[in-house]
């Protein structure tokens, strides 16, 4: 199963380029981007109510902000214009290439 799991993420991953290039034919990048995001919030929400796990406190809220504009907004919203302005074979193949940036980094940063 755990395979079959990664297996379909990596393909959704994969499809978000081809199909983020075929949508922004018709909308802009950042229209994509909010109604992702706005689908996603909604099915989170729902599930949040579904499953009772430890919540979220007002103290998380700022860091959780942060990372979630600068590790999806300005990460994604880079990935789909990018994508509006090459092809999606490309945007999929510099999409694909944070783990050298991630040892690149590590090496410098954290000394490893």
């Amino acid at each position: 199963i755990g395979y079959a799991c990664l297996a379909l993420a990596a393909s959704c991953w994969g499809g978000m380029y081809v199909v983020g290039k075929f949508v922004m034919d018709y909308l802009p990048p950042f229209l994509v981007l909010w109604l992702r995001y706005l689908v996603a919030f909604i099915l989170l929400f729902i599930i949040s109510f579904v499953i009772k796990q430890q919540r979220i406190t007002k103290k998380d809220i700022p860091f959780m902000a942060f990372l979630g504009f600068v590790g999806y907004f300005l990460s994604n919203g880079g990935a789909f214009v990018g994508t509006a302005l090459s092809s999606s074979q490309l945007g999929a193949l510099i999409a694909s290439t944070p783990p050298i940036f991630t040892v690149i980094l590590a090496s410098f940063v954290l000394k490893e």
